[in-house]
């Protein structure tokens, strides 16, 4: 009945209660990314912002938390997965963080680069991957944008000029 369905609660953001940081994640990002070595049981310094170092955290993530499901369970997991993707795209593209405040409370982080022209979504991908169990993987490296590809620029031909 119509009754029944205005009842029913809101569909719930991706991130309700994954990122318990709130309105200060980002000044969070230094000891989620040290949490996140802690929990896979890496050293400190794989973790060096490089793209490459993102299939050093699913290879980990991969051998220690079976089924992938469980990311989602165990506290802050998520969080440092979100907070260390988006570090090594703010490393790569020069970029910034920035949250964005959405009903609820929920406050969805983004790197912003290229004078805010564009950005990367650290959560909503990684999110997805947990919760369809795709194969392959989070597919972190994906996300980052690849930098410093020269923009095709039209160069008059010789004899226009």
């Amino acid at each position: 009945s119509e009754n029944e369905f205005m009842k029913r609660p809101p569909p719930q953001h991706v991130l309700e209660g994954l990122l318990p940081q709130g309105p200060h994640f980002i000044e969070a990002v230094p000891g989620l990314v040290d949490e996140l070595a802690k929990q896979l049981k890496l050293p400190r310094e794989a973790l060096d912002n490089t793209r490459e170092s993102l299939d050093v955290v699913e290879e980990a993530l991969r051998k220690r938390i079976r089924p992938r499901s469980r990311i989602l369970e165990i506290p802050n997991l998520f969080a440092a997965i979100v907070a260390y993707t988006g570090e090594v795209a703010r490393h790569v593209t020069g970029g910034h963080w920035r949250l964005n405040e959405v009903h609820g409370g929920i406050w969805e982080p983004y790197i912003f680069f290229d004078n805010d022209s564009d950005y990367v979504n650290p959560f909503l991908e990684p999110y997805k991957s947990i919760v369809e169990s795709k194969r392959g993987g989070l597919l972190l490296r994906v996300l980052i944008p690849h930098m410093g590809a020269p923009k095709l620029k039209f160069v008059n031909p010789d004899w226009q000029q």
